[in-house]
């Protein structure tokens, strides 16, 4: 019928719009981050360990197993009409899964999602990574973290699924996944 088409079109863009939020959100804490990291003269940007990040570029492990992509890095219009941008990878996974880190790091930040989820930004010198739509948090903002240790749960989506969304930031620039993570 057409009201299911039109609360469909509805619960598409708020979707959508909780996605913007998201990026919007990340991309400001990002931005706090790299102000926070690089101008104080004890800068907290761990020169070595950006080093060591930039020498795994292609062979890190995947963050999480997944059932499959929903959605790649980069622009992509939406049902709604709208074009908005991904900063990283959306994943759909069984619910409950275990996320790790990708690479040893510090944990910068701990925040809220748009739809009350958590996300974790872990640095690893002048790079970060983030993980968003978790619904558990295991580890707290300035613990060390270590490659592939599980820093939290994935939530559950609408559809009883896991969402999860992962981003790989240098500095103020998001970076494709794909380009850093294994075949």
């Amino acid at each position: 019928s057409r009201q299911q088409e039109k609360n469909l079109t509805a619960q598409i863009s708020k979707k959508e719009q909780q996605k913007k939020k998201l990026q919007q959100q990340i991309q400001k804490i990002i931005n706090e981050e790299v102000s926070r990291g690089g101008s104080s003269s004890s800068s907290n940007v761990d020169y070595a360990l950006s080093v060591s990040f930039e020498d795994n570029k292609g062979k890190f492990s995947w963050p999480v197993y997944y059932r499959r992509i929903a959605r790649e890095y980069g622009r992509y219009r939406h049902a709604s009409g709208g074009e908005n941008m991904n900063n990283g990878i959306d994943f759909i996974t069984a619910p409950a899964t275990s996320v790790f880190a990708i690479f040893n790091g510090v944990v910068s930040r701990v925040f809220t999602c748009p739809n009350d989820t958590k996300g974790i930004i872990v640095r690893h010198g002048e790079y970060m990574t983030v993980y968003a739509n978790l619904s558990s948090v295991l580890v707290k903002e300035g613990s060390k973290v270590s490659t592939k240790q599980t820093i939290g749960k994935v939530a559950s989506g609408a559809g009883g699924e896991g969402e999860f969304s992962f981003q790989l930031w240098k500095g103020t620039s998001s970076q494709n996944p794909r380009n850093w993570l294994r075949e």
